[in-house]
């Protein structure tokens, strides 16, 4: 289904779409799937769970869910990888703890999450108007199956991080250069890609005010982490772990792997840091999000479907269609679910060429139709 629904979407908007349909297309096609149950990723009930664990006194850092099932059995059997403590960053912590609050059930991280998301619409249309270009990229957001599902059924953090980060481009063209800087610092409290508009906010700022916004952006994130921080060298140990064993249908890493071995990581995130520092000399952070926000797609050892976001969020505000396109692609890596066992699931050798395959002639039909700059 996510296939042609995909490909009509990323093709077929043009011109300047109403505000309001914009955003009434966002909640039709994601208040459908509020309540269905979240098959395609389970890691909201980690969400919860930490929520529950956090608001109950305990830290998720030094104590994993499987330490902490009495709190919620329920949650605790659908939590996956029970055994690893947290990796989320301290304002994604702090959103656990309100959906905890509000339930601590699915419905309440899909309806959050789905309403953070259609906001995104509204700044993205609102970018638009901006930057003086047609708004169709807000009714792609808004129906594209991407951040439909991974908001209203599989309620990821990337939606919120990445509302954060249009608000901050928003606040960048308004000539609001401490506002960018909140909402970036914001952004990377959530997911730690946008530390990415830092070199905008000198630009903005100047270098002395936007030390200041830094130290005051890195003080406001420690105050949010503080009921975390006993965890001390812990708050890295999961996310360590993440970086040097895990791998799902990446690009580049599968075909480096088998020449430099264990190299293979250290040599893509010396690339990344390449690509990142090219980025950093535009002046349209924009720009300098997608050129970031692709690298991270393209170079990461995994790729889940909505890890796409990244990239396909700054190739709207932009006014390209590709990412769009090779989106609706990467979605099947989700076929991978056609291999889970009771206690495992497999990659299968043809997902990555069956996905990655079209989503790279997408991207490069994209190329070849951009006009030169």
């Amino acid at each position: 289904m996510a296939l042609p629904w995909g490909l009509a979407v990323s093709l077929l908007p043009r011109g300047t779409v109403d505000l309001r349909l914009a955003v009434g297309a966002a909640v039709a096609a994601r208040v459908v799937l509020l309540g269905t149950p979240p098959l395609l990723s389970d890691d909201l009930y980690r969400f919860l769970f930490e929520g529950v664990a956090l608001n109950a006194g305990h830290n998720p850092f030094l104590e994993p869910p499987s330490s902490l099932a009495t709190l919620d059995p329920w949650l605790a059997a659908r939590v996956n990888h029970p055994d690893i403590p947290s990796i989320y960053p301290p304002v994604a912590q702090w959103w656990f703890r309100l959906l905890a609050l509000g339930g601590a059930r699915p419905f309440v991280a899909q309806l959050a999450t789905a309403a953070v998301d259609v906001l995104g619409v509204a700044l993205l249309h609102r970018l638009c108007v901006q930057r003086r270009v047609p708004t169709w990229p807000a009714l792609v957001w808004a129906l594209h199956p991407l951040p439909v599902l991974e908001s209203a059924n599989g309620a990821h953090l990337e939606p919120l991080a990445l509302a954060a980060c249009f608000g901050a481009l928003l606040a960048f063209g308004a000539g609001r250069g401490s506002a960018a800087a909140g909402l970036a610092a914001v952004g990377a409290g959530i997911k730690l890609l946008p530390v990415l508009f830092a070199p905008a906010v000198v630009r903005a700022l100047g270098p002395a005010r936007a030390a200041l916004a830094g130290l005051v952006g890195v003080l406001g994130l420690a105050v949010l982490a503080i009921p975390v921080l006993s965890a001390g060298p812990g708050l890295v140990h999961a996310l360590q772990t993440y970086a040097e064993h895990w791998s799902f249908n990446g690009l580049v890493h599968p075909l480096l792997h088998p020449v430099l071995g264990d190299w293979t990581r250290r040599v893509l995130a010396l690339v990344g840091l390449s690509v990142a520092a090219h980025a950093a000399t535009h002046a349209d952070p924009a720009r300098t999000w997608r050129q970031v926000g692709a690298g991270f797609v393209l170079l990461s050892p995994t790729v889940h479907p909505w890890y796409v976001l990244w990239a396909l969020g700054p190739s709207l505000v932009l006014g390209g269609r590709a990412w769009a396109v090779a989106a609706s692609f990467l979605m099947g890596s989700y076929a991978v679910l056609l291999t889970v066992t009771p206690d495992r699931w497999t990659e299968p050798w043809w997902l990555g060429p069956a996905t990655w395959g079209p989503a790279l002639v997408a991207l490069a039909a994209g190329l070849r139709s951009r006009p030169a700059s």
